[in-house]
């Protein structure tokens, strides 16, 4: 039976052949894992994805690929474990769902972008129709659009434009999901957003062992960001949001979190 797996839309989960074949072009060796850096792409994302969210597994299974000691079939298995690790990570990532056109897409990364992932945040209509030199007709068209399919909040031109929790998934899905980048979105903006997913999961990694399996234990924000060394801002207005929405926590106080059932079991599934 084929490793294929193809969804619908633009993202397409790469086989174990390409994938395999990815890794050898590219020699699996000590210096491996810096080649692939600024490497663009659907397999070399994905393993910067995993090396971010277990980095000391996968560099371990990386130094077994290139130890002369193993046969053809055991580096093989080594790697069917690797890209099994990784495509666990990119369904736990990736939402497939129908393209946007170029036209609204563009306009959602920009508030993405401008809004660093914060749902609270107004980005002005002003900044996002300069960005993309629109009339501002044209720009209320394509933020109704958008706001239709609840990828933004955008009531009126004067209140400005606020992302939502789909339009982060959206943003992030598309161009982790998919080969080409377009040509307005930075590198750098690809990094972060890598960044921001193994953020996520290193607090929730971090949730789950101060829980110890108690979904009523309380963890206060303060401490979250100490141990990750992140800002109270930026745990609260960029990644406890997100964890919200996505059921893994629930806010007790306004300086508390704690984790939940999901939450226990999303730690579990990635680690098992």
């Amino acid at each position: 039976m084929s490793d294929e797996i193809v969804d619908s839309g633009s993202n397409q989960i790469p086989s174990f052949e390409e994938f395999k074949k990815t890794i050898l072009q590219q020699g699996a060796d000590a210096n491996f894992l810096n080649r692939i850096a600024d490497l663009h792409g659907r397999i070399p994302r994905l393993i910067r994805i995993l090396y971010n969210i277990e980095p000391t597994g996968t560099l371990n299974a990386i130094a077994q690929l290139f130890n002369e000691e193993k046969t053809e079939r055991e580096q093989d298995n080594i790697l069917r474990a690797i890209y099994n690790s990784a495509i666990k990570i990119w369904r736990f990532e990736i939402t497939a769902s129908p393209s946007l056109p170029d036209d609204k897409f563009k306009f959602l990364y920009f508030v993405y972008v401008k809004s660093e992932t914060d749902i609270f945040t107004n980005v002005e209509a002003d900044e996002i129709q300069n960005v993309l030199i629109l009339s501002q007709l044209k720009t209320i068209s394509i933020g109704e659009y958008l706001e239709n399919n609840k990828l933004i909040k955008f009531s009126t031109w004067a209140e400005g434009i606020k992302i939502t929790h789909k339009g982060v998934i959206r943003v992030e899905a598309d161009l982790l999901g998919n080969i080409k980048i377009p040509s307005y979105v930075s590198p750098d903006e690809v990094k972060k957003i890598e960044d921001r997913i193994r953020l996520r999961f290193a607090l929730l990694q971090l949730l789950n062992r101060e829980a110890e399996g108690d979904t009523f234990k309380r963890t206060l924000h303060t401490d979250l960001g100490r141990e990750l060394g992140l800002d109270d801002h930026q745990i609260i207005s960029q990644f406890l949001p997100y964890m919200d929405e996505e059921g893994w926590i629930i806010v007790r106080t306004n300086d508390s979190v704690t984790i939940t059932e999901e939450g226990l079991d999303r730690v579990r599934a990635l680690l098992t």
